[in-house]
């Protein structure tokens, strides 16, 4: 049966699509950042989920011991 189409490439043509989604998602992205914080956005994607998140914790610690 031709028409009909397996389970497994139903769930390929899915990530596929989503795929694309997170290219263009990028790609818009890119477009919109000066060179410079692209530039620190491709070296920071690099960085572990552990240190991201202690950059991000630092960060709001010093905004909220600002006046």
């Amino acid at each position: 049966m031709p028409d009909q189409i397996e389970p497994g490439n139903k769930s390929a043509s899915k990530k596929t699509g989503s795929q694309r989604k997170q290219m263009e998602s990028i790609r818009v992205e890119a477009e919109n950042n000066k060179p410079a914080e692209e530039q620190a956005v491709r070296e920071a994607s690099h960085l572990s989920a552990k240190l991201v998140y202690q950059v991000v914790r630092r960060e709001g610690d010093e905004e909220l011991r600002r006046p």
